[in-house]
């Protein structure tokens, strides 16, 4: 889920016309030099959505052996479709999704407290901002995604795929047709996804999204509740407000922002650790994260415990890795970490549909690949072939959200006389 802001503070400033060209707009921009904190939590960000990526796409093609043993026999017996639930393989990217959300805890949680402590609170700046944000890359995932989902459970047909129990605790392909329907559309634009409708098509990474949507919501109205300089009538609406969202989006849902406001309490904590310390701690803190996310998995741990244990190991790495104030120098490791944070969002939400049509190419009729240097290969070309596809969305869609944020908010300028609503 990599749909966060850039974690380098950006100063846009106001779009300026030509004189005689009404669609020429000149918009420049000034990015403070990350520090070394920012450049990890790139790094962390980009390593989150890679777990998530290649976990999935793996399974495609390298299902766990009792996984595959368990499919081949469903499906020549021809039970019911083995569910995600029942199996192995989606845990280490579920682990990531929760680095994700206190990242995002962490960076939009925090921005919302400093708004208010500042006072320069608003829900329309703060609306157009999030919902652009999501949009940009939401709207064509979707019809992308649903499209090559469509064409290839058509394309590749029976035995592929699309159809074949395999197992990979990924998707499930019972029912497919199911979540083609305009109702599950519109059910996923709106957020609703996971819990009052289907994920559309193949891609159950949408279900994050609806949490961090809603996370977007009820942290303002908590926050706004919790003013003691607010009247009495207006705290006593902003959390009756949030309580029906709790209630509205069920208990899974609202369990997992506990995870969410781990970030956002990280924001507040005063950053005392000397810097002579700070590196080795840092070290320390994401060797503790790599044996938390080892741990969970090979004790079996239930989910709820583990991903308490996960976001907590999170949030202290974090709070170490940003009191790392140094100027980063221009590495290979700094673009790396820079590149595949910059395109996490998309990668995140476009990989699974190009990753299933790729295995219809590459895979059928769909059978288990042979652990072998050939078939690694191959794997690691396929995944090539999607960072390659998903930078090009990037390049059209995401890239563009500060122009599409900025026409928004001339929109909103249009639409309230004497507004001041600002470009930051």
């Amino acid at each position: 889920m990599g749909h966060l802001e850039d974690n380098r503070r950006r100063e846009v400033k106001t779009p300026s016309r030509r004189s005689g060209s009404s669609s020429a707009l000149i918009m420049s921009t000034s990015v403070r030099e990350p520090t070394q904190g920012s450049v990890h939590l790139d790094a962390l960000r980009g390593a989150a959505a890679l777990l998530v990526f290649t976990s999935h796409t793996r399974a495609l093609y390298f299902p766990d052996a009792h996984v595959a043993s368990k499919t081949s026999t469903i499906a020549t017996s021809g039970s019911a479709p083995v569910r995600p639930e029942h199996l192995e393989g989606i845990k280490i990217a579920s682990e990531a999704v929760i680095i994700f959300f206190v990242l995002s805890g962490y960076l939009v949680g925090g921005s919302v407290l400093r708004s208010l402590q500042l006072g320069k609170w608003s829900w329309s700046k703060y609306l157009t901002k999030r919902l652009t944000r999501l949009y940009i890359v939401l709207i064509p995932a979707l019809v992308i995604g649903v499209g090559l989902d469509y064409l290839g459970s058509h394309v590749f047909g029976a035995g592929s795929v699309y159809t074949t129990p395999i197992g990979i605790g990924i998707i499930t392909t019972a029912g497919l047709m199911e979540r083609f329907r305009w109702t599950v559309y519109l059910g996923n634009l709106f957020f609703l996804e996971n819990f009052r409708v289907p994920y559309a098509g193949t891609n159950v990474s949408l279900w994050s999204l609806a949490n961090e949507f809603w996370y977007y919501l009820l942290f303002p109205m908590l926050c706004l509740a919790a003013m003691k300089r607010r009247r009495i009538v207006e705290r006593i609406l902003w959390c009756f407000m949030a309580i029906a969202i709790l209630f509205f989006v069920g208990k899974d849902i609202a369990v997992l922002f506990i995870i969410w406001l781990m970030g956002a309490a990280v924001s507040q904590l005063p950053r005392k650790v000397q810097v002579s310390k700070v590196k080795w701690l840092s070290a320390v803190s994401l060797l503790l994260l790599l044996v938390a996310m080892t741990s969970v998995r090979i004790a079996q741990w239930q989910v709820l415990p583990a991903d308490l244990v996960i976001g907590l190991t999170t949030s202290l790495l974090i709070y170490l890795l940003v009191q790392q104030t140094l100027v980063s120098k221009h590495t290979a490791y700094s673009r790396f970490a820079g590149f595949f944070s910059h395109i996490s969002y998309s990668l995140y939400l476009f990989h699974l549909p190009l990753a299933m049509f790729l295995a219809g190419i590459l895979n059928t009729p769909w059978h288990p690949w042979a652990r072998s240097p050939r078939y690694f290969l191959d794997f690691f070309a396929a995944d090539t072939v999607i960072v390659i596809c998903v930078y090009g969305l990037w390049w059209l869609f995401e890239r563009n959200t500060d122009f599409v944020r900025y026409f928004v908010f001339e929109s909103w300028r249009s639409a309230i006389p004497g507004s001041s609503i600002s470009h930051d």
